[in-house]
């Protein structure tokens, strides 16, 4: 049974295993987009391709009463939400910048070509919440890496 003191790794593995899951790829922010699940919410970790830890963790969702899953779609997060990213339509560019806290972000400073980003999405379905799932995982890198993954901002 995962536990808060768990590594990213270890966290990573074990709900990899539980929930599912699929990895995303393409050249172009439209072909990323494109293959990115629609209609569900869940969990999405970005990665720089053979990166060992991700560069970003987020999640897409939230549980109402009666255990009414609700919000937009990891794919309406990823690409229409105002994120610490953008995926960069014209120069097809993951980018991101980390900023000082409470200073606004004057832009994104680092560029990364998309044909070196990979995405995993973990489906996660009502009951689970997905933004409990993403906690576990970015604590899970803070006890590893003792910081958050470059391009999350804050937890």
């Amino acid at each position: 049974m995962p536990e808060i003191h768990d590594t990213f790794d270890a966290l990573y593995k074990q709900y990899t295993k539980v929930f599912s899951h699929s990895k995303h790829s393409s050249h172009t922010r439209a072909g990323l987009m494109k293959s990115v699940p629609a209609k569900t919410t869940g969990v999405y970790v970005i990665w720089k391709k053979g990166a060992l830890s991700p560069i970003y963790i987020g999640s897409s969702g939230k549980i109402e009463k009666k255990l009414k899953l609700s919000g937009s779609s990891i794919r309406g997060r990823m690409f229409g939400s105002s994120t610490p990213y953008h995926f960069d339509a014209t120069a097809n560019q993951f980018k991101y910048g980390p900023t000082t806290p409470g200073v606004p972000p004057a832009g994104h400073h680092y560029a990364i070509s998309l044909s070196e980003i990979e995405v995993t999405c973990l489906v996660v379905y009502s009951p689970s919440a997905p933004t409990v799932l993403e906690h576990l995982l970015i604590q899970g890198f803070i006890n590893q890496y003792h910081d958050l993954p470059e391009a999350n901002q804050k937890i």
